[in-house]
């Protein structure tokens, strides 16, 4: 298993790709990390590269950048500026201010600088059905052409996008549209459910059963606004006689 290989092979189920991959060090042990370079899901090494992904590399096999770094030197890179990372983070009012989503991410990459900020009227064009169009491109620019295309053409601009509400993703063509191709977008509840069947796998909790399984719809009011809203997020009809109420 290479160096954090659970978090870059849950970004290979999701379809993440064009990773760079930063390791402490590399080793024969860590030679899967080849077929994650073959997937295109790690792009640009920045460190040691030996054994097995060190021959890769020499040959010639490799797509991307691979920059050969000492432990020194990789620290360093980050000191001085040459590496960085640069994360922002959007979500609703309570949850920036909260710093949930900013304390996780320090607490993996303490080298990183994370921008949070929030895009409320983003739920409100989830629930009324108007996350693709002119409405929704004009509100997902107004949020993020502050982080993503600043007025000062020497600040810097984040590389990766956490969609920190289970609505956002919704507006996944809008926000593209306003970041651009070259940003990586992390949906977040993508994220937990492959972490989650990660998890499942490990303790061998998955079935070997075929069928969609049982879904269970609980809402503390409103059925019908709930299975209205739900049609859109699962893209299949809910009535509300499949909603059950439940008091918290």
């Amino acid at each position: 298993m290479i160096k954090g290989g659970t978090s870059l092979e849950a970004a290979a189920r999701i379809g993440v790709k064009d990773l760079m991959w930063f390791p402490s060090a590399s080793f024969p042990s860590q030679k899967n990390a080849i077929e994650l370079m073959e997937k295109g899901v790690i792009h640009h090494i920045e460190g040691s590269m030996n054994g097995p992904l060190g021959d890769y590399c020499t040959q010639g096999k490799m797509r991307g950048m691979g920059v050969l770094r000492s432990h020194g030197g990789r620290y360093q890179a980050i000191q001085d500026g040459e590496v960085h990372v640069d994360i922002a983070v959007i979500a609703t009012e309570g949850t920036v201010r909260g710093g949930a989503y900013q304390q996780a991410i320090l607490r993996i990459r303490p080298d990183a600088r994370v921008n949070a900020a929030p895009a409320a009227l983003f739920v409100a064009l989830a629930e009324e059905g108007l996350h693709e169009g002119p409405i929704a491109n004009d509100i997902a620019t107004h949020y993020l052409r502050p982080m993503f295309s600043p007025a000062d053409v020497g600040a810097s601009v984040p590389d990766t996008l956490v969609l920190g509400c289970t609505h956002f993703p919704m507006l996944a063509g809008a926000i593209r549209r306003a970041v651009g191709a070259n940003v990586e977008i992390v949906d977040s509840a993508a994220t937990t459910a492959a972490s989650v069947d990660a998890q499942l796998r490990e303790a061998g909790l998955t079935t070997t059963e075929g069928g969609d399984g049982l879904v269970r719809l609980l809402a503390t009011d409103g059925r019908e606004r709930f299975a209205r809203v739900g049609s859109r997020f699962l893209e299949r009809t809910i009535t509300p006689d499949e909603v059950e109420l439940v008091d918290l």
